[in-house]
């Protein structure tokens, strides 16, 4: 990061440690851990900043066409944001050799999400909800013909080109009839359940546990739209999250989750 001019040394009164954390993204065995930063001390005594983030339940209904789409990614994120150079001390982070600072918005700090939203929201603003959607990094847009989807796509690069951000081309796909997106696939004929991840919830283990209840819950309720009566087949199973509770032998619950 120091070579990338995305930190620099400094002097500072603030001090963050860094932690190891371990990943599971599928990376080889050999880099199994990550550093983060564990902002939370800065975080207590952050005013944090009031923006709404979009509600995806809302966003995805409300796409404009489906006929053809693209998906940009925004490369590194908060990263492409600038700082208020009074602010760059409070970012500072401890090292066995030094203290640095970010010169750029780092993951961690709890007014980033909102502040990134916002402000793509306002470089985009001219297309959003004509034929752009945006969720925080993520922009879809969507179009009737391949002639338009050329002339949108074109609108947009030249928003975010005057904006000064940049797009992860690995991460970008273009002219799609079918676009998988947060679990969900989009296409002409409506908006489906990704059966990869259906697959997934269906073959877990039985929870033993309230936290596996809790995780089973957590998976199975990103599709509750298209679960009927699911507050009321779920129910009991929230029940089982309260602390005390045990689901160990309890055929009814069981049942509940088979069903």
């Amino acid at each position: 990061m120091l070579q990338e001019g995305k930190i620099r040394p400094i002097k500072s009164p603030y001090a963050s440690p860094v932690v190891l954390t371990r990943k599971n993204n599928g990376l080889p065995p050999d880099f199994p851990e990550a550093y983060r930063f564990d902002y939370r001390k800065l975080n207590a005594i952050t005013k944090f900043p009031r923006y709404p983030l979009p509600v995806i339940d809302d966003l995805i209904p409300n796409i404009p066409h489906t006929e053809i789409m693209s998906t940009l990614d925004l490369k590194s994120g908060y990263f492409q944001l600038a700082k208020s150079p009074k602010d760059i001390e409070k970012t500072a982070f401890i090292t066995r050799n030094d203290i640095f600072a970010f010169l750029r918005m780092p993951f961690g700090l709890s007014g980033v999400a909102p502040n990134y939203q916002k402000a793509i929201d306002i470089i985009l603003n001219p297309v959003i909800g004509r034929f752009v959607m945006v969720y925080m990094d993520d922009v879809i847009i969507t179009s009737p013909s391949f002639n338009e989807h050329i002339d949108h796509l074109n609108q947009v690069f030249t928003l975010l080109r005057d904006a000064g951000l940049t797009l992860n081309k690995d991460k970008c796909h273009f002219a799609l009839d079918k676009l998988k997106y947060l679990s969900l696939i989009i296409s002409k004929e409506g908006i489906e359940t990704d059966n990869s991840n259906v697959r997934a919830i269906a073959e877990m283990k039985t929870p033993k546990n309230n936290r596996e209840v809790s995780k089973f819950l957590g998976m199975a309720g990103w599709y509750q739209k298209f679960i009927p009566h699911y507050a009321d087949r779920c129910e009991p199973l929230y029940r089982l999250t309260k602390r005390g509770l045990n689901l160990i032998g309890r055929r009814k619950h069981r049942m509940l989750l088979i069903k």
